[in-house]
């Protein structure tokens, strides 16, 4: 969605998508395997044959290529795998933006942690699809706050 957007509103800012190699290969029906997005500008391929097998490395990656500049975790619709690495995100102290109606990983984790805030973590915010105001003001709070992510 993120590619999509960014090609359809003519931007050229560097997207890095990171992929386990063997989820990398034409979409065989199996739900194994899925293209790479065109949209993007890089795509990084590390080590591994399932879902999820990325995941240590995306949190990695992002502050290699922002050189320890603040991150938000944005989550949109997703899968256990999105979730979890959600969780992580916030755990680690990186905020993350949930947006509801998007369905699935969103919805649920945006519902379970209305209430929970463990001490130390980031925050979780949940902001409505659609709601570009409140998306855009919560964002910039976001990256415009003092980073306590390690």
């Amino acid at each position: 969605m993120i590619g999509l957007a960014r090609a359809e509103a003519g931007h050229d800012y560097p997207l890095v998508g990171v992929s386990a190699a063997g989820t990398i290969g034409p979409r065989d029906g199996s739900g194994r395997t899925a293209p790479s997005d065109p949209n993007h500008s890089h795509l990084l391929i590390v080590l591994g044959e399932h879902w999820g097998d990325e995941s240590p490395w995306l949190r990695a990656v992002a502050r290699v290529i922002t050189h320890d500049r603040d991150i938000v975790a944005v989550l949109v619709n997703g899968g256990s795998v999105a979730q979890d690495e959600a969780v992580d995100c916030a755990a680690s102290g990186i905020p993350v933006v949930v947006l509801t109606g998007s369905g699935r990983a969103a919805d649920a984790l945006a519902s379970e942690s209305a209430d929970a805030s463990e001490p130390g973590a980031a925050t979780i915010s949940a902001v409505e699809l659609g709601d570009l105001d409140t998306l855009r003001a919560v964002l910039t709070a976001h990256l415009s706050a003092p980073s306590s992510a390690p």
